[in-house]
């Protein structure tokens, strides 16, 4: 979390990840195998104290996930995604 601004109650926040792990895929009854990739994950957001008891959070989040596979016969798939979200939430 970063200081909160001068006069007011909002604290701003953010984040930089990474992940590995493996994927599959079936295609026409064969399956592929591999690994897939987060790298990286951004995430930046903002939490607003509403009162005491109460705070608003909004939250943006964008990745990069690729996955390497391949079929048993040896020919390989690379696929790319690029990934975006946004969160909105009430803490009590």
């Amino acid at each position: 979390h970063f200081r909160k601004m001068k006069n007011s109650n909002t604290n701003f926040y953010g984040g930089v990840s990474v992940g590995i792990g493996k994927s599959s895929t079936v295609v026409d009854e064969e399956e592929k195998s591999g690994s897939a990739w987060v790298l990286p994950s951004v995430k930046v957001g903002a939490l607003m104290e509403l009162s005491r008891s109460y705070s608003f959070l909004v939250e943006g989040v964008l990745e990069s996930i690729t996955s390497k596979e391949s079929f048993s016969d040896g020919k390989a798939q690379d696929n790319n995604i690029v990934a975006a979200g946004l969160t909105i939430g009430l803490k009590f």
